[in-house]
């Protein structure tokens, strides 16, 4: 099962991404759980190397996107982390906090559908070459 964070303070913005990504999942039949935080530092608090993609909007309440994934990165170096953004000009700065993507808002759907696959995807493919490297050391 993969756990998935959205850290969005528009509610309608959360369903829209809640929406996607359980389509894709249910697609390709990718077990996953969806935690909705509206607010960075809630989920900052509640955060205990938990999930394996975060979803995180930019412009939040109190902290900031960016300034709360410096701080997630001090507790999780491997989290994947997509920006979800209408400030294009932050793209650049998620390279110093190893962002894995950016979507921008509005969402298009077309885009949005294959940005969340792909992150999906590649999450799925990380943990299954995780468990099989955790299986072959356990086998030694």
């Amino acid at each position: 099962m993969l756990n998935i964070a959205v850290v969005e303070d528009e509610i309608n913005v959360s369903k829209q991404i809640e929406s996607y990504i359980n389509s894709f999942a249910n697609e390709h039949r990718i077990e996953i759980s969806i935690s909705v935080y509206n607010n960075a530092d809630d989920f900052l608090s509640y955060y205990k190397n938990n999930f394996d993609l975060v979803f995180m909007d930019i412009e939040l309440p109190g902290i900031n996107g960016m300034d709360a994934t410096i701080k997630l990165r001090e507790k999780d170096k491997n989290v994947m982390i997509v920006f979800v953004t209408n400030l294009m000009q932050y793209a650049v700065n998620g390279y110093s906090v190893n962002a894995y993507d950016f979507i921008v808002k509005p969402f298009v759907p077309t885009v949005m559908q294959s940005r969340i696959g792909r992150a999906l995807e590649l999450e799925e493919l990380r943990r299954g070459l995780a468990d099989k490297l955790e299986k072959k050391t356990r086998e030694v």
